[in-house]
């Protein structure tokens, strides 16, 4: 089953309005930023240097052969996605994650386990018409 780019975007927009993402701006530009990318169908292009100057606003002379920034950033990221979908986002339709290898986003559909199964009563011998066998009284002060 694909998944079609208006889920992603919905679900983009429930991460950056999430409690976890709020206030951290770097990380809402850099995921916006790859989620973006990817469904431009950009992916090679979604390097350090890119994500950097374009995603971030850094200057063209981001080195990032010299500066661990987006490598710490996407840690970052990673970690909170984490966070999110095990908390605000575990029932969240769609899951957006940031891979391991590359900088690219995934998106793949969330299957919850929870299954409903009816509870079957034991066969008892009671009767409706009886009424209740317990009578609450309130006492009288």
């Amino acid at each position: 089953m694909s998944i079609d780019e208006s889920s992603v975007l919905s679900e983009l927009n429930n991460i950056l309005k999430s409690r976890h993402f709020r206030s951290r701006k770097v990380l809402r530009a850099f995921l916006h930023y790859v989620v973006m990318q990817t469904l431009a169908g950009n992916i090679a292009k979604i390097t350090q240097y890119a994500i950097a100057v374009e995603g971030l606003g850094k200057s063209p002379d981001f080195n990032s052969a010299t500066d661990p920034l987006i490598r710490i950033q996407a840690g970052r990221l990673r970690k909170l996605l984490d966070e999110y979908y095990a908390s605000e986002g575990r029932f969240d339709p769609i899951t957006i994650e940031l891979a391991i290898r590359g900088y690219h986003a995934t998106f793949t559909h969330s299957i919850t386990q929870t299954v409903y199964q009816p509870v079957m009563l034991a066969q008892t011998s009671f009767s409706l018409s009886q009424g209740p066998s317990i009578v609450c009284i309130p006492a009288r002060s």
